[in-house]
């Protein structure tokens, strides 16, 4: 948000049930400038606190001391009178200024909040000390961007027990209480968004706010204060027309508020014409700035020459950009290639090598007679989107190693490719195509006439001739018309189901992250990759992982392993990248109904070649946790990153969502979703927390071990898990984290911390302090952290009948009891002598 502030508009709702139209006026909010970077923060006072307090967030004053935090928790730093406080304290008076001066959008309001009442957006301005007591309901009106500004004059008290409700998609990061005075919240009060005062502000006892507590002049008191400041970042996104709704916005009219044919990018040089924006080609001769880079023409390709292959030479020297390229006789293409285009006649067969890549201005004709065939692992580069392609031409590629059954997702580079004689050997019915709304796949669809849709994938299982015992490659040859330029693909979307299978519809590799970012209004910034990793058992079933690779901005997690000695073993587990291959398929999750495209902007060359790669960005700070059995079997992997851009909440382009797992799973957890990758805000804090997910469908031992890092993790930085059923924190740099669960889901029992606890395990040992299980015939048994001496046990009539002493360990196995069904009473001693009794059935 710029600091110049205050900038207006309006803009005219047609009612079409009511036959009027409604005219919505709106500001831009001021900026906050460094003073958002605080929690608590005052240019001139103490910062004091009275019994524990829970404070999430920086706290400063520029002048003044900060006591009586000694007992609480502080998620954050504290600053006195440094040269970050005297910026915050400029900052914060010019905030506070702005503020006072917006006009009000509500032109009367008394003095008075709450005591059940509801409010809507706008700027309040009330010329008078004002107050809160009871509930207060702030009703956002389903709109994301409503703000309420609440100006007062005077100071600001809030009652006892007072109450604010947010609803209909009200946020507190929209929510600013700008006081003329001093703020008084009384004991066990709620509270949300941003105070700024020109006075003391005091918190009473008990009081739960989602808040910043900023002053510009006065001392600032806590009293056992339960403070967050949840989705507040004093920032908003702007938006800018888009009137030729090609996706790129006019830089010169803006809105702080999303409306109809507005978007967040701001780089199109001419928002009259479609075809005009950056990332599009420019056209040679037509006098335009075509890609908005401020060249007309002299960065276009055209094809000023030819040159012709005869079978032994080229007439007017080796092909390049600027030739349009004849072939006239047989050729085979050993190296990178560059032409402005391609025309191959006279029955003659262009052949381009594997691992080699063409890249083309224009065109592609290949006349009736004459072949062009690209082999496994190579790709054709078009630049013009208006380039129209005459002729078949062949691509072959290959899969991962599979056996019969195992699956593909596909989808054609080429139109005019037959469904069914892609893979002839293919039983019919073992072809799919996925419908979305039953979240099935299904062969009905399908007939001998059906062709592959460019942009929509399509499940193949292998040949039915493939070796049910021995992973192979599997060549698929596709013959049709090259694609090119942009195409599309319907989004199917519902409130239940909302995963696309969709497809790589080029003869080249895409870029991920340019395909998300294109496309980041319409699907959530996550792509899952179906990698045939675990086999299917009699019933239908996999075994516990998931055969899903997932990427986002952060990186990629891939399929569960098998080991290549497991008779299963079918193919690697590989880690996805930025790059998608020719011929994949691949699912994305929509945001609603809507348009996926597919331009040339995004394609691009790969020369690893692969389905899958790892790579190591600097900037992004990462680390991958294996969730493993107690054999030691993979179950399935998350991935943490710190990285730019990213914050704590749920971010759609660096946030995967879990999916498509089978049995137990690990997870991060964020607003109660499961999450297979997730992206953190950088800078890096130590005292940051990571929440971890467990749903465990078999009970039994598992353990959580970091597997890969890269960035600040490669150094000394440990990280720990900790179980807060055990009362323990593990380095997993060291070793393993090794643990024992029931069967559920457990969302509150893990982190990942960065600074070891001071505490010790409770010593405290009671019925709840033991979890016994039946698993492999014997019992397991583990006392959350307990060390346990002796263990005695006891059937129904009080006979002893098996002992274990000097066990000196948190969980111990009875192997050796007799097999018979009956009540046993297992007596547990402490190494504190302390005893707990349980009744188990054997």
């Amino acid at each position: 948000m710029e600091k110049s502030n205050l900038k207006f508009f309006c803009w005219t709702l047609m009612s079409f049930f009511f036959g009027g139209t409604v005219t919505t006026c709106a500001q831009c909010l001021p900026s906050m400038g460094t003073a958002a970077n605080f929690a608590i923060y005052t240019a001139s006072g103490a910062i004091s606190n009275l019994t524990a307090s829970s404070i999430t967030g920086n706290i400063a004053t520029n002048a003044g001391a900060i006591t009586g935090f000694e007992s609480s928790t502080v998620i954050g730093n504290f600053s006195i009178a440094n040269t970050v406080s005297q910026t915050a304290s400029a900052d914060l008076a010019a905030a506070y200024v702005a503020y006072q001066n917006l006009t009000p959008t509500i032109t009367y309001h008394t003095p008075s909040f709450g005591s059940g009442e509801t409010i809507t957006p706008g700027v309040y301005k009330i010329t008078a000390a004002g107050s809160i007591a009871g509930t207060l309901t702030l009703d956002a009106q389903n709109n994301p961007d409503a703000k309420f500004i609440l100006i007062f004059n005077g100071a600001f008290t809030a009652g006892a027990g007072s109450t604010m409700v947010l609803t209909n998609g009200a946020k507190a990061n929209n929510i600013y209480w700008i006081i003329g005075g001093a703020f008084s919240l009384a004991a066990n009060s709620t509270f949300s968004g941003t105070i700024i005062a020109d006075g003391a502000i005091s918190i009473g006892a008990g009081a739960h706010l989602n808040c910043k507590l900023l002053s510009i002049g006065g001392a600032i008191s806590t009293y056992g204060t339960v403070l967050t400041n949840e989705g507040i970042d004093n920032s908003y996104n702007k938006y800018y027309a888009d009137a030729d709704a090609d996706g790129y916005g006019n830089p010169n009219i803006s809105s702080c508020y999303m409306v109809a044919g507005y978007i967040l990018n701001n780089t199109d040089c001419n928002d009259a014409n479609a075809a005009i924006h950056p990332n599009a080609v420019e056209i040679y001769g037509n006098g335009i700035d075509d890609n908005c880079n401020g060249i007309i023409d002299i960065d276009a390709v055209s094809c000023s020459f030819n040159t012709t292959w005869n079978g032994t030479s080229w007439s007017n020297g080796t092909p390049d950009n600027t030739k349009a390229v004849f072939f006239n006789s047989n050729y085979t293409i050993t190296s990178n290639f560059d032409a402005c285009s391609m025309h191959i006649a006279n029955n003659a067969t262009v052949t381009l090598q594997t691992r080699k890549n063409i890249k083309l201005f224009g065109a592609i004709t290949v006349e009736t007679g004459s072949s062009f065939i690209m082999n496994n692992n190579t790709n054709l580069i078009q630049l013009d989107p208006t380039a129209v392609n005459v002729g078949n031409i062949v691509v072959n590629r290959n899969t991962s190693t599979i056996i019969r059954l195992d699956h593909t997702l596909w989808s054609s580079p080429v139109t005019g490719q037959n469904i069914y004689n892609f893979s002839p050997e293919t039983l019919s019915y073992r072809i799919y195509t996925y419908d979305t709304l039953t979240n099935t796949y299904i062969s009905s669809t399908l007939n001998a006439t059906s062709q592959f849709t460019p942009t929509k994938g399509i499940a193949v299982r292998a040949p039915n001739n493939q070796s049910s015992t021995n992973p192979a490659e599997w060549t698929g040859t596709f013959t049709g018309v090259p694609n090119n330029g942009t195409t599309s693909f319907n989004l199917v979307y519902s409130t239940s189901y909302n995963y696309n299978l969709v497809g790589n519809p080029f003869p080249s590799a895409i870029n991920a992250e340019a395909f998300l970012n294109a496309n980041s209004d319409v699907i959530e910034g996550t792509l899952y990759f179906y990698q045939h990793t675990l086999t299917m058992d009699a019933s239908g079933l996999f075994q516990t992982g998931t055969n899903y690779a997932s990427f986002t901005a952060v990186g990629g997690t891939p399929a569960t392993e098998v080991a290549v000695e497991h008779v299963n073993y079918h193919t690697p587990a590989a880690t996805p990248d930025e790059i998608i291959q020719l011929g994949q398929g691949f699912f994305v999750k929509a945001k609603q109904a809507g348009v996926l495209n597919f331009t040339n902007a995004i394609r691009t060359t790969d020369d690893n070649f692969q389905f899958y790669k790892t790579t190591t960005t600097p900037e992004k700070h990462r680390m991958w946790l294996n969730l493993k059995s107690d054999t030691g079997t993979d179950i399935n992997q998350i991935l943490v990153g710190y990285l730019d851009g990213a914050t704590p909440g749920v971010d759609s382009k660096y946030d995967g969502m879990s999916y498509g797992n089978s049995g137990s799973y690990l997870y991060s957890v964020i607003n109660e979703g499961s999450y297979v990758i997730q992206g953190r805000a950088l800078p890096f804090n130590t005292n940051d927390e990571v929440a971890l997910g467990f749903n465990c469908a078999a009970q039994g031992n598992y353990s959580i071990q970091l597997t890969d890092m890269d960035g600040l993790f490669l150094g000394n930085q440990d990280v720990f898990i900790r179980d807060n059923l055990t009362g323990t924190d593990t380095n997993i740099k060291l070793a393993p984290y090794t643990f024992t669960s029931a069967t559920g889901i457990f969302n509150n029992r893990f982190k990942i911390v960065y600074t070891q606890a001071l505490g010790v395990p409770s010593s405290i040992f009671n019925k709840d302090s033991v979890i016994v299980y039946k698993n492999s015939d014997w019992f397991h048994i583990s006392t959350k952290g307990i060390v346990m001496k002796d263990l005695l046990v006891y059937d129904v009539s009080g006979r002893l009948i098996y002992k274990l002493n000097n066990i000196n360990n948190t969980t111990v196995e009875l192997q050796n009891l007799i097999a018979i069904k009956q009540i046993l009473m297992l007596k547990i001693i402490s190494e504190e002598n302390q005893s707990v009794t349980v009744k188990v059935i054997n």
